[in-house]
């Protein structure tokens, strides 16, 4: 026999039910509550006449049984369950300490009326309290029924304003529910049930510091459709509300946005946060209007986090989406960039499909890199980039994605036979294979598209494009509908075939973006050093054209635009020949003929005044042959220069002629045959004892005793020599000092009176 205090324990758990008496007339029972619940009676969808309900004589409407009460319950049919539903509350109070709980039981109750199960509890503002559902739940719609006869509700509070999370059917992904501080938990039950477990077990843990954080698990491949809380009234005003999502590695999972509203808001940002795999802690942060993440690999956290909203506007936030999880499929992923770098993987559907009677419509590859890896696809038939104003030739085409953590960005679409040779993406991609046409069997034959693990480059995206001759390709940056990824860079390495330069023409301006940080930026760059570079800002207008000779580089810079705005930049460029045809060619050849021809023009002329002047001296050669024996004293003029060498200068050449001291350049025919040229040395030949006498020189006006007719002047060409007189003549004339060894102390012509009766020396 069990101890008394375990029935008394249980008499306050349970509600006690006793058939009283059932008749044709009605049925009868005895109800009384536990010391932590209240029981009430109300009415039900149907009229309650065909079924009253009376305690003693008095008939009631509603009836409400307080803790530790007891009442007898009469009730005038057999089917009371259509007329009257039963409400049993429980209140938990868990302030004073930790609470005895775990799982919750379903007290039997007679008559089986449709059941309404609710558990209060309450604790500590520091506690956080763990709702946690061994069936699992499935979040649904206000208006949609449950499959299973049985309905869960999850409530809070928030300044004792009750706060509701949402409804809930039992079999699903939904595993724990935590909230702060407070719970109330609802399970509604049809009178024929025969559930007999509540499958709910409450624990108590640290504060989650919001208002509550939703958990799903998922095992395989499957969806969930979740929502805001009070959805679909607003969102409670400045609270925070998350989601986990624990799913395998293998698995991967995306977001999508249902429906959505939003606020006016006054003081803070409404917005939702993603804590992705390989993302940092701090999270990564859209907007509602943003794309959601993709191809998520892994679990992740989501939240949803409203702003404090303006009272007097009607507007309110709220919020349904629905996450996806699936397998991977075509997916190729590096996890090793030792084993997998510069490996090329072919991208080709396989024949397998090709050879259905059903054609393929669309292929998709995933391709995934870790950490400091890159993708970069290549195409040795070359890809074009598809423009809404052109059209692709052949039966498929490429959609290729980049896969930012969170974000989705388009790099465009492609299809084969172009320029773009290599396509370098800093994130994962998704490679989408869309066919048109018939041809696609046969053409599917001739794919050449494949992909590389590649280590990090610098910037986001790179495309090489490498065209034809005399051909014009079109381009323009990522996303271009939706406008450039925030802060990302792209770049284009533009290869010129030989002998063509390029022209750059750009399509349109800046599309007037205006930044919120950072800036937008363009360089222009050709592949040489110290060639042109040229940059603008958003700011400056971009030219119309541009000329290039060599490779070049396009670099485009984004900044973080102010809402709604986004960065386009279009243009296109023209290869076009090089002026190297037959005319340049014989401008050039005549160019270096003519200047051939006056440099020896120049040099004929030099050489023939040369010539002439040469003719003209050689009439009377030059020769500047110093003899030291020729007597250059005047005759009969003794004393005529009385100065010593050392008093004069007239033994330094003022003026020496190219002739003189070249001779020896001069042709055979003008030069002297018995002169030395150039060569300075005594004279040997037979001397007199008489010295001979030099050609008369000119005197100066101021010289009266010699008449200008008895004067032969000298000309410029005249051959003339100089000659020593010997010391005797030297000491009687007095010219010159003579040392007692014979040494000639003062020169010869140092006078300065007859320094300027001398034409030339």
């Amino acid at each position: 026999m069990a101890p008394d205090w375990v029935t008394a324990a249980l008499l306050l758990l349970l509600v006690a039910a006793t058939l009283i008496l059932q008749g044709a007339d009605g049925l009868a029972v005895y109800l009384h509550s536990g010391n932590d619940m209240t029981i009430m009676i109300k009415l039900g969808a149907l009229d309650p006449r065909s079924c009253p309900m009376s305690v003693g004589t008095t008939y009631e409407r509603e009836l409400k049984i307080n803790p530790r009460e007891k009442k007898n319950v009469t009730f005038g049919c057999l089917t009371p369950e259509k007329y009257w539903n039963l409400v049993i509350e429980r209140k938990i109070d868990c302030t004073a300490g930790l609470c005895p709980l775990g799982d919750i039981l379903l007290e039997p109750v007679l008559p089986r009326l449709n059941r309404t199960f609710i558990w209060d509890v309450k604790a500590k503002k520091a506690v956080g309290l763990q709702l946690k559902f061994s069936m699992g739940l499935t979040q649904i719609a206000p208006g949609i029924t449950c499959s299973e006869p049985a309905t869960y509700t999850i409530s809070s509070r928030i300044d004792e304003k009750m706060v509701k999370i949402g409804d809930f059917c039992i079999s699903g992904s939904i595993s724990q529910v935590k909230v702060q501080e407070t719970a109330v938990v609802t399970l509604q039950l049809p009178a024929n049930s025969k559930q007999i477990a509540s499958g709910l077990r409450i624990e108590s843990g640290p504060a989650i510091k919001r208002l509550c954080i939703i958990e799903s698990v998922f095992h395989g491949e499957n969806s969930t459709v979740l929502m805001s809380a009070n959805y679909p009234s607003g969102f409670p005003n400045d609270q925070l509300m998350s989601w986990q999502f624990v799913i395998p590695s293998n698995l991967r999972a995306y977001v999508v946005f249902l429906n959505y509203t939003t606020a006016v808001c006054k003081w803070k940002e409404q917005k939702v946060e993603y804590y992705l795999p390989g993302s940092d802690s701090k999270g990564e942060v859209y907007s509602l209007h943003d794309a959601q993440p993709v191809h998520i690999p892994g679990g992740f956290n989501f939240s949803l986090q409203g702003c404090d909203q303006e009272p007097q506007n009607p507007r309110f936030l709220s919020l349904i989406f629905k996450v996806v999880v699936h397998y991977p499929q075509n997916e190729r992923t590096c996890w090793d960039i030792r084993l997998c770098q510069k490996k090329p993987h072919f991208l080709v559907v396989p024949p397998s499909l090709t050879s259905l009677p059903i054609q393929v419509e669309t292929f998709t590859w995933k391709l995934t890199a870790i950490e400091n890896v890159n993708i970069e696809l290549m195409s040795q038939k070359k890809l074009k980039q598809f423009l809404p104003t052109q059209k692709c030739n052949g039966s498929y085409s490429y959609a290729i994605n980049g896969t930012t953590p969170g974000k989705v960005l388009s790099l465009g679409t492609f299809c084969p036979g172009g320029a773009t040779e290599e396509i370098h993406i800093k994130n994962n991609v998704t490679v989408t294979l869309r066919t048109f046409g018939e041809q696609f069997a046969s053409d599917s034959k001739s794919q050449d598209l494949k992909m590389f693990f590649m280590p990090a480059a610098r910037r986001d995206y790179i495309f090489t494009v490498s065209p034809d001759p005399k051909s014009t390709v079109y381009l323009q940056t990522p996303d271009w509908r939706e406008g450039f990824l925030p802060h990302a860079t792209v770049s284009w390495n533009i290869r010129i075939p030989p002998q063509q330069f390029a022209r750059l023409t750009f399509t349109q301006d800046w599309l007037g973006v205006t930044c919120e940080s950072g800036e937008v930026s363009l360089h222009i760059e050709e592949q040489r050093p110290n060639l042109k570079k040229i940059s603008f800002s958003e700011d400056q207008r971009l030219p119309k054209n541009l000329d290039l000779q060599h490779n070049f580089w396009v670099n485009i810079t984004n900044c973080k635009p102010q809402a709604k705005q986004g960065l386009v930049v279009q243009y296109k460029v023209e290869f076009l020949p090089k002026k190297t045809g037959l005319a340049a060619i014989i401008g050039a050849v005549l160019g270096v003929i003519v200047g051939i021809a006056a440099i020896g023009l120049l040099v004929c002329c030099i050489k023939k005044k040369r010539r002439k002047e040469t003719k003209k001296e050689t009439q009377t050669p030059m020769v500047g042959v110093y003899n030291s024996d020729v007597n250059t004293q005047v005759p009969g003029k003794e004393g005529i220069f009385k100065k010593g060498r050392k008093d004069n200068e007239s033994h330094v050449y003022a003026v020496i002629e190219d002739a003189m001291v070249y001779g020896h350049l001069l042709d055979s025919n003008s030069k002297p045959e018995t002169a030395e040229v150039g060569v300075y040395r005594p004279f040997s030949g037979p001397m007199s004892t008489t010295p001979p006498s030099p050609p008369p020189i000119r005197k100066a006006s101021k010289v009266p005793e010699v008449e200008e007719s008895s004067l032969v002047p000298l000309s410029d060409n005249e051959t003339y020599t100089f000659a020593h007189r010997t010391t005797e003549e030297l000491m009687s004339k007095g010219d010159a000092n003579v040392s007692g060894n014979g040494t000639v102390g003062k020169s010869l012509l140092e006078n300065n009176e007859q320094e300027h009766a001398v034409d030339r020396l």
